[in-house]
C-alpha cells in the first residue's frame, strides 16, 4: 500500500541520513584538504543530499521517535559543519562561504537538541543521551563549562540511560577540569573537545564504550 511504501521510504531515508552524517563526520583528511573550490562543491553536494533525506522524514513521518532521531542527526550534521568552517580563501571568495556562520549552525543544532529534550519522557533513552551529549559539545565549543557539566551530570543521574553512555559522560567529566584551564605557553596539549555521538556511539575522543 501507499502508506507502507511511505513508511519504508522514511525509514530508509533516516538510515541514509545517518550514513551521510557518518561520511561527513569521518571525512578523510585528503577530502577536507582539497582545493577550496572542490571542497566547497563537495560540501554543497553532501548538504543537499542530507537535507533531502531529513526533510522527507520530518515532513512525512508520524512517529515521534523518528522525528526526534532526524532532529538529532540534523543537529549532529550542523555541529560537524561548524567545526569544518570555511576554507581560508573564502574570506576573499564569497562563493566558497557557507550560507550559515558557525555560530548560526551551532544555534540551529542547539534548537534541535532542545526540541528532542522537550519530549524526552516519551523517547528512547539513547536518543535523549545523544541530544544531551550534543548540547554538551556545543557548550564546550563556547567554553561554557557549567552548561557542559550539567548535561553530563544529567546523563549520569538518569536511571534510564545505558551504562555505556553514562561512562561516556563520566569520562568527559573527568577531563573537563583540564580543558577549562586557561592555555599558557608551553602547556601540554589539552584533551580533545567532545563531539556529538552517532547511534554506534563511536566518539572521536579516546574512550572505549559499546552501545
Amino acid at each position: 500500500t501507499n502508506r507502507s511504501e511511505q513508511a519504508a521510504r522514511v525509514a530508509s531515508d533516516l538510515s541514509l541520513a545517518q550514513m551521510t552524517l557518518d561520511q561527513w563526520r569521518d571525512a578523510p583528511i585528503q577530502v577536507v584538504s582539497r582545493t577550496p573550490e572542490s571542497f566547497s562543491t563537495w560540501r554543497s553536494q553532501m548538504r543537499e543530499q542530507f537535507d533531502r533525506y531529513i526533510s522527507d522524514v520530518l515532513d512525512n513521518s508520524k512517529d515521534p521517535a523518528q522525528q526526534a532521531e532526524a532532529k538529532v542527526i540534523r543537529a549532529d550534521f550542523k555541529w560537524q559543519t561548524a567545526q569544518y568552517g570555511d576554507p581560508p580563501t573564502a574570506a576573499t571568495q564569497p562563493s566558497f562561504q557557507m550560507k550559515e556562520t558557525p555560530a548560526d549552525l551551532l544555534a540551529g543544532a542547539e534548537k534541535d537538541y532542545n526540541d528532542v529534550l522537550a519530549q524526552q519522557a516519551t523517547l528512547p533513552p539513547k536518543l535523549v543521551a545523544r541530544a544531551r551529549l550534543g548540547l554538551a559539545a556545543i557548550a564546550e565549543d563556547r567554553n561554557d563549562w557549567p552548561a557542559a557539566r550539567a548535561q553530563y551530570d544529567a546523563i549520569v543521574n538518569d536511571a534510564r540511560i545505558p551504562t555505556s553512555l553514562k561512562d561516556v559522560a563520566k569520562q568527559r567529566l573527568t577531563v573537563l577540569p583540564d580543558i577549562e584551564k586557561p592555555m599558557v605557553l608551553g602547556q601540554p596539549k589539552q584533551p580533545p573537545t567532545a563531539a556529538p555521538l552517532g547511534p554506534a556511539f563511536n566518539p572521536p575522543f579516546p574512550i572505549t564504550s559499546g552501545p
